[in-house]
């Protein structure tokens, strides 16, 4: 455990974890060029398969055209109608669900019904809003505007060791759940950063197995931290991470790594699992 020899100032006033301005400035600032996790390509196995979400109040739709996952705003270009109201389904083109309108993976028009009643028709300020979007391994990432980092710069330079982690064949999605936490965002981000609640909290679910300083290193920088936990010869650890990795065919390091990068993206992985 690591321990200050000191009472930390706080860093940030109560009103950064109350403020509905200072909320409304770091949604615009912080969060839209940042990098969203959406989807998974076994969510959308086939040409024609899409989903949709909601991300900080934008409508998202994310569909497989020919094996390439794009994404869009959910917004038709012509009436800005949803396109869809589905979560999750699978249609043969893109097509609004109000007139019919098609579009094509630019997110361009490809079929208009009675098009000749919109001549001259402006094709250039008639399209979907696009989004970009970009792969880890398997799993697409969303970013609602068109500045700021690519997703591999966004998470180097640890972008390799997590694109392989959550990668096929050796990995894939077998649990997801939503937690509706009614709080401002930081106070989750904040629970996961910080190791003084598992021995109390997480002593039946950890049974006890908590990082000392001497197996442990926190690289701290501006963008991201990363804690590395080797449990080295821990024989809790050790019994059951052994013989499940062997099950999986991989190979035992007993190596936990938890990443967490700004504002708010945790990833963790371990020789068993990712998440």
């Amino acid at each position: 455990m690591f321990v200050h020899q000191n009472q930390l100032e706080y860093l940030l006033p109560s009103e950064a974890y109350s403020s509905e301005s200072q909320f409304q400035l770091e949604r615009e600032r912080i969060f839209l060029p940042s990098w969203h996790p959406v989807a998974t390509r076994k969510d959308l196995p086939r040409s024609g398969d899409f989903l949709t979400c909601e991300l900080f109040g934008h409508p998202v739709l994310v569909r497989n055209f020919e094996g390439t996952l794009h994404a869009f705003q959910n917004v038709c270009a012509h009436r800005h109608c949803l396109l869809t109201h589905a979560p999750q389904g699978h249609s043969d083109k893109l097509r609004c669900q109000y007139h019919g309108w098609e579009y094509d993976e630019t997110g361009y028009t490809n079929r208009i019904p009675d098009a000749r009643c919109f001549r001259p028709f402006d094709r250039e300020n008639s399209h979907l809003k696009k989004y970009r979007l970009e792969l880890l391994g398997d799993t697409a990432f969303v970013s609602l505007t068109d500045e700021g980092p690519s997703l591999r710069e966004f998470l180097d330079p640890h972008f390799e060791h997590l694109a392989e982690r959550f990668s096929s064949p050796a990995w894939k999605p077998i649990y997801a759940w939503e937690y509706d936490c009614p709080s401002n965002w930081k106070v989750p981000a904040e629970n996961t950063l910080e190791s003084y609640h598992i021995p109390h909290l997480h002593e039946k679910s950890f049974g006890g197995i908590y990082p000392s300083e001497e197996e442990s290193t926190h690289e701290l920088t501006p963008d991201y931290t990363v804690l590395t936990y080797n449990s080295g010869e821990d024989p809790r650890v050790e019994n059951w991470q052994s013989r499940f990795t062997r099950w999986l065919g991989g190979e035992v390091t007993n190596t936990y790594r938890h990443f967490h990068f700004h504002p708010h993206l945790i990833l963790v992985t371990t020789d068993v699992f990712g998440y």
